[in-house]
């Protein structure tokens, strides 16, 4: 069985459940495990799906939920051996992490990152520049996505990846997001 994690992130609204599920259901990815919660008006659902049966490759599921995304007005990010965070418009490939972050409750810690990042110094919608603006969604779980990597890339560094745990991700954090000297 070939495991992935799909992050769906975004404004309540009607329909994501039934949107992202029935992609999932018509291109035969299973869920193996499933949590959904809305804080604050965010939804966030995080779920665990079996890729086995995808047909062709798994670049073919990144373009097409994002398709799905756009549509639904959300963020979605897909975790396997990199991560991919999409709107649809927008698209980026996170790869920090390691082989070692394959365990239990990382998911949850990469859900909780995101959660803070979204509900920390929410100053606008997008964030913006002259030349560019992106959607406040997608760059704050872009950003968490990173620093889970490094979080867990400073953890393998420190200990190696065999026995890298959630909790040893969690102590990690603080030390990834001092500025450096």
């Amino acid at each position: 069985m070939e495991k992935a994690i799909i992050t769906v992130v975004g404004k309540d609204t009607v329909g994501i459940i039934a949107g992202i599920c029935t992609y999932l259901a018509e291109n035969k990815i299973n869920i193996l495990d499933i949590s959904q919660t809305i804080v604050q008006g965010y939804f966030n659902m995080m779920m665990i799906v079996d890729i086995s049966t995808v047909d062709g490759y798994f670049g073919e599921v990144v373009d097409e939920l994002s398709e799905v995304g756009e549509k639904l007005g959300v963020t979605v990010l897909l975790k396997d051996h990199s991560t991919v965070i999409t709107d649809g418009a927008y698209t980026f490939k996170n790869r920090s992490g390691n082989a070692g972050m394959a365990s239990a409750g990382m998911g949850d810690v990469l859900s909780g990152i995101i959660g803070a990042m979204l509900a920390h110094n929410r100053v606008s919608e997008d964030i913006s520049t002259e030349r560019f603006a992106l959607p406040f969604t997608l760059y704050r779980t872009a950003t968490a996505a990173y620093i889970h990597g490094l979080a867990g890339d400073t953890v393998r560094d420190e200990i190696g990846e065999y026995s890298l745990t959630a909790s040893d991700l969690l102590k990690a954090i603080p030390r990834v997001l001092r500025p450096q000297k």
